[in-house]
């Protein structure tokens, strides 16, 4: 399942730290990341990445000129994160909003500062900046599922297996059937919450500030035994049919005895 780019106003980066084996060579899973991710953030959206300094200077020396060429130049701040782990620092910044036919003007103070070992970074406030970020509206992503068979594996199984092509057939109908079932991203507001509740699309609660519980919403399945009598010519008999149903039920507390009541 893939999700179209450029549609999240914030992207909050913090990927796994690690190497990875790709086609005999070793690449940062940071770097795989991005180039999946990177696409799916708007031009003008807020850009918050958590990331291990030395992956800029030492493992992956192209996330500096990615983010160089990323991010628009002179607005972004980084940050030494306030932990020994990982040697973290982070990067928050908006990204670039290009122009066609112009070409690359990267922010080359960045690049230096991300390719210095040991950068010294003020480290990150936990007071509210003075000029906060400002996050543009987002728009609905559009999700789609992508099926690749390549041209030498398909050779090579109907060499093997004639029926291959109709079992290849069969997958894809399989696969077209699951993808009507599954919701796309969509963003969550406030009047969404009682209508996914109702229909079962989420499943968890609600706090408020004292971190008491106003609304849950659960999801069970229940066996149905159906019983009806079915003639025959001689005789009659009884036939019981047990049938999977799904209940959706809305639970709210009911706070003048806190009790929990059922609303739907």
């Amino acid at each position: 399942m893939v999700a179209s780019s450029s549609w999240a106003s914030l992207l909050f980066f913090n990927p796994p730290y690690d190497w990875v084996k790709v086609k005999d060579k070793r690449l940062r899973l940071e770097q795989l990341f991005w180039e999946a991710h990177a696409s799916r953030l708007i031009p003008g959206g807020v850009l918050v990445a958590v990331l291990p300094d030395y992956l800029f200077y030492r493992d992956a020396p192209r996330m500096a000129e990615f983010f160089s060429n990323y991010l628009q130049k002179g607005t972004t701040l980084v940050y030494r994160a306030d932990t020994d782990k990982f040697k973290q620092i982070v990067v928050i910044g908006y990204r670039k909003k290009s122009e066609a036919g112009k070409a690359l003007d990267p922010d080359i103070d960045l690049r230096n500062l991300l390719l210095t070992p040991d950068a010294e970074l003020p480290a990150l406030p936990k007071e509210p900046l003075a000029t906060p970020f400002l996050i543009p509206d987002g728009r609905t992503p559009d999700t789609f599922r992508i099926n690749h068979l390549t041209k030498e594996y398909v050779e090579m199984v109907l060499a093997k297996n004639p029926q291959f092509d109709k079992e290849v057939q069969q997958f894809l109908q399989t696969q077209n059937a699951l993808s009507q079932k599954l919701r796309s991203v969509r963003q969550l507001r406030d009047g969404h919450i009682p209508a996914l509740l109702a229909s079962g699309g989420l499943d968890g609660h609600l706090e408020d500030e004292q971190g008491r519980f106003l609304v849950r919403g659960t999801v069970q399945t229940v066996m149905e035994v159906l019983e009806g009598a079915e003639a025959e010519e001689t005789q009659k008999k009884t036939v019981t049919t047990s049938v999977r149903k799904h209940i959706t039920q809305i639970l709210a507390w009911d706070l003048s005895n806190f009790q929990l009541i059922r609303i739907s």
